[in-house]
C-alpha cells in the first residue's frame, strides 16, 4: 500500500490507500503511524515506510522471544 501510496496512482487510489493504512495502523494500535497515513500524500511516502519500517523492527524484536 505504502507503495501503491508512493506511485501516485491518482486521488481515488490515495484516498483509498490513506483510509486502508489508516484503518490498520488504528487497529493495531500504531496511532502515529495511522495520523500520518491519513495525511499522507506522495511525495511523503518515505516517511510513512520510516515509520513502517520501525514498527516492523518493534513487532520482530517483540516476537523473537516465540521463535
Amino acid at each position: 500500500m505504502v507503495e501503491g501510496l508512493a506511485a501516485g496512482a491518482g486521488e481515488e487510489r490515495l484516498q483509498r490507500s490513506r483510509h486502508a493504512l489508516t484503518g490498520l495502523a488504528d487497529n493495531f494500535g500504531f496511532p502515529r503511524f495511522a495520523e500520518l497515513s491519513r495525511l499522507a500524500v506522495p511525495a511523503e511516502s518515505g516517511v510513512l515506510s520510516t515509520e513502517l519500517a520501525l514498527i516492523r523492527d518493534l513487532i520482530f524484536r517483540s516476537t523473537a522471544s516465540f521463535a
